[in-house]
């Protein structure tokens, strides 16, 4: 008989926890994830070239969202292969995109638009971008093409980010995110305006690390506009829309800006 009534109140604490959880599940959900969509680059590289490069490739990317009530973790990966072109049929570059970081922002207020509510969450992130690009020009007596030059812009920053988010449903969110760098360690190519290094040996010298910049020196804004909503079982759809633009004036100047479309599957915890 006491046998029966412990296994009967332990059922009963099971029981309860069971509810506890489930209960904080509604409130705290975890969405882990990919996308993949088409991105649109532009890249202005006066070290390598005074021209205007261009292109529309194809860009997976890797998510993580924890969307707290009090606060928001988010982590990303993304990678995307541009072959760019430009005005001069016989120039064009190979550029590769890529980013990790790590988010975190805490609940500000709330407020109603049009009879819906929003939150405001702000904090700051981590991250690094890296774009890399090998320049070539085409002559049609050679083959393969012949490799002009490499150049780069890697930045390791840490970032205020601000997010404004609407949850019509526990599952359901639209979410706008914006990055904005305070302080970056940014690396680039060694220039000289006698060109008089040895270009084919910077292939084997890009650098992680390089000189200390503030915002206004490495300026750049990321904006990301997503949305999710339940598809089946712990299953979420996603259509996201990225901007990207910055601006680095050393030791010549670079500036890239990126539309991006993508949509993806999520897996709900």
């Amino acid at each position: 008989m006491k046998t029966k009534m412990i296994k009967t109140n332990l059922l009963i604490v099971v029981f309860l926890f069971i509810l506890h959880v489930a209960a904080f599940a509604q409130k705290e959900k975890h969405f882990l994830g990919g996308s993949f969509g088409l991105s649109d680059f532009h890249l202005k590289d006066i070290h390598a070239s005074p021209l205007i490069f261009s292109g529309l490739n194809t860009t997976p990317s890797m998510q993580y969202y924890y969307n707290g009530e009090i606060d928001k973790h988010y982590v990303e990966a993304t990678y995307s292969c541009h072959a760019l072109t430009t005005l001069s049929d016989n120039l064009n570059t190979v550029n590769d995109l890529y980013r990790l970081r790590y988010s975190y922002v805490h609940s500000l207020s709330t407020f109603k638009f049009m009879d819906k509510e929003f939150s405001i969450y702000a904090g700051g992130s981590i991250s690094t971008f890296l774009s890399c690009s090998n320049y070539y020009q085409d002559q049609p007596s050679q083959i393969p093409r012949v490799k002009s030059m490499k150049s780069w812009y890697w930045s390791n920053s840490i970032d205020m980010s601000f997010q404004l988010i609407h949850n019509p449903s526990p599952r359901q969110f639209f979410s706008l995110q914006i990055y904005v760098p305070l302080i970056s360690n940014v690396s680039r190519p060694k220039y000289s305006p006698t060109a008089d290094f040895n270009y084919p040996e910077l292939d084997w010298k890009l650098k992680m690390f390089g000189k200390t910049a503030f915002i206004t020196d490495n300026f750049s804004v990321n904006s990301i506009f997503a949305f999710q909503s339940p598809l089946f079982w712990k299953f979420n759809y996603q259509f996201s829309y990225e901007f990207y633009f910055s601006t680095y004036s050393k030791p010549q100047k670079i500036n890239m800006y990126l539309n991006s479309l993508r949509a993806g599957l999520f897996f709900c915890l």
